[in-house]
């Protein structure tokens, strides 16, 4: 260690004490450990208590010139959890800044700190008997709520849209100031959480997917309690079939039809969520050979696409919608509809159906329940799916069991055309490189599908690991070659990738670069995340 790093780590252990300034070798091990087939450890990781704490973090950084990578809680998983953008930084995880410092049931929103998870606000709300519904992702219900509006997630409703449906950010500069956004400049301002734009310019989208500032508060917006719920399901075996749904869907988001995100996922996504890998049946042959695929997919009543969304509102509106969606899907698909009552009755009768043939019920009904704004951990198992060992029953952890994930997430025109293109390109690599194709599509937005795939694998091999990273790259190079941009992305490979990629008369990196020396010169906040800095 040199002698300026060491003296930094003198500063912060001296500023929060040697349980929160932490370099001992199994610590800097876990944080720089994560699901992708990347890794970089820090030099320390740092856990502020507050906001002077934390401004004392970044005083002491640039004084001693040591970048920091901020994390909310690291839970960013298959995007690259906690690993920092270099190994020249000490990562600052903002865990302990946890509060829920206002939940307003009247005008429907909660102001969140960045350690606040999915788990707590929701637990929240349910203790405080609060008729309001959150928005979720499929991620762990331990994942921070700000960690994922900064890297612009989605989930299930008509809130999907995290950072669009967020409001009045609060951030700390590298400097140690602290900025507000919208309205939140104004001492008196009353819709600072509620009104989004304010005057002026926007800054809000800077400080996402960036390393411009720390996002330490922001008003998240919730929904009220719908008066009914259901979902709608239907599964389709012909592609050629999927991209006449996809045209459908596409007219019934446009039109108002359907307003909450439409999720569709392959057979193999599916499966991914509900079971590990059928080694035995398999014969320890990957990827999963296509008997056994039909075999597996039967016992569970999975189809090759299977589509779900939510409908909420009045039960006359709910129906009607309904009667809508059957009305442009007849001769494509039968499309069946839940409520709310009758999954209660189901998720009462799984234990039976799981006696008599051997499939959890509730495993298949966790997506349901993330579409009414409840965190599961169900999805998770999708990161076990390679995996040899048995998964553990709850309190899954694939960073520390050594899991492989890693997502590739192109955004694509919802047209026929470049969903064929897409999944014809995405197919032919991870065939090549052994992977099955795991998919979905996801209808965030009325006129672009955000597809995610995911390449999983076993990190304890080291040959499923070097074919997935090959993998992964040969996917990203198509993609953008394609011109189908993942929206998102965490390892470092991604952002050197991405500038390279850019178009030789764009002047995007340029501009990212002399904001980046306005707000940080020294270049102290996660250097190179994003191709900034």
């Amino acid at each position: 260690m040199n002698v300026k790093l060491k003296s930094c780590i003198s500063a912060w252990k001296e500023a929060l004490g040697d349980e929160f300034a932490d370099k001992r070798p199994e610590t800097l091990r876990r944080y720089g450990a994560n699901l992708t087939p990347y890794g970089a450890q820090p030099v320390a990781v740092l856990c502020p208590g507050d906001q002077n704490e934390l401004r004392r973090v970044l005083e002491i950084a640039s004084q001693h010139q040591v970048p920091l990578y901020p994390i909310s809680r690291g839970k960013n998983w298959g995007y690259g959890a906690a690993m920092p953008s270099s190994e020249e930084c000490a990562i600052v995880e903002l865990s302990r800044l946890n509060r829920i410092i206002e939940v307003n049931q009247e005008l429907a929103y909660a102001v969140v700190e960045p350690g606040v998870t999915q788990q707590q606000l929701y637990r929240y709300l349910q203790d405080h008997n609060l008729p309001l519904v959150m928005d979720v992702t499929g991620g762990p219900p331990e994942a921070s709520l700000i960690g994922n509006i900064v890297e612009r997630g989605y989930g299930q409703t008509q809130y999907s849209d995290h950072f669009l449906f967020s409001s009045g950010m609060e951030v700390m500069l590298a400097n140690g100031r602290t900025v507000t956004t919208g309205f939140g400049r104004f001492e008196n301002a009353k819709t600072t959480y509620l009104y989004k734009w304010g005057i002026g310019p926007v800054l809000d989208g800077l400080f996402t997917q960036s390393n411009f500032g720390i996002v330490t508060k922001v008003g998240v917006w919730l929904m009220p309690e719908p008066e009914y719920f259901g979902v709608f399901f239907f599964q389709v075996e012909d592609e050629t079939v999927l991209c006449q749904v996809i045209e459908k869907l596409r007219k019934l988001r446009m039109d108002g039809t359907l307003t909450a995100a439409t999720h569709l996922a392959n057979d193999m996504r599916v499966l991914s969520a509900l079971q590990q890998y059928p080694w035995e049946e398999a014969g320890g042959r990957f990827p999963l050979p296509e008997e056994i695929r039909k075999k597996v997919i039967s016992r569970w009543g999975i189809s090759r696409w299977n589509c779900a969304g939510g409908l909420t509102g009045s039960k006359p509106e709910v129906l009607s919608k309904v009667k809508r969606i059957r009305r442009e899907l007849r001769g494509l698909c039968r499309v069946r509809f839940i409520s709310e009552r009758m999954l209660a009755w189901i998720r009462r009768l799984a234990p039976l159906f799981k006696l008599l043939r051997g499939v959890d019920l509730n495993q298949k009904l966790a997506i349901f329940g993330l579409m009414k704004g409840i965190p599961t951990e169900k999805p998770t198992l999708g990161c076990y799916w390679r995996k040899r060992c048995q998964a553990p029953a709850s309190n899954l952890d694939p960073v520390a069991d050594s899991c492989g994930v890693q997502w590739c997430a192109p955004v694509i025109p919802a047209t026929t055309r470049d969903l064929t293109e897409m999944l014809t390109v995405t197919r032919e690599i991870t065939d090549r490189c052994g992977f099955e194709l795991n998919v979905s599509l996801n209808l965030v937005t009325p006129r672009a599908l955000s597809c995610i795939v995911g390449i999983f694998f076993d990190k304890e091999d080291a040959e499923q690991s070097s074919a997935a990273r090959r993998c992964n790259e040969e996917l990203h190079s198509r993609y953008i070659e394609l011109g189908y941009i993942p929206y998102r992305s965490g390892t470092p490979y991604f952002g050197t990738y991405i500038k390279s990629s850019t178009s030789p008369t764009s002047t995007f990196d340029d501009v990212c670069q002399e904001i980046k020396k306005a707000l940080d010169p020294a270049n102290i906040l996660a250097p190179g995340r994003y191709g900034i800095g």
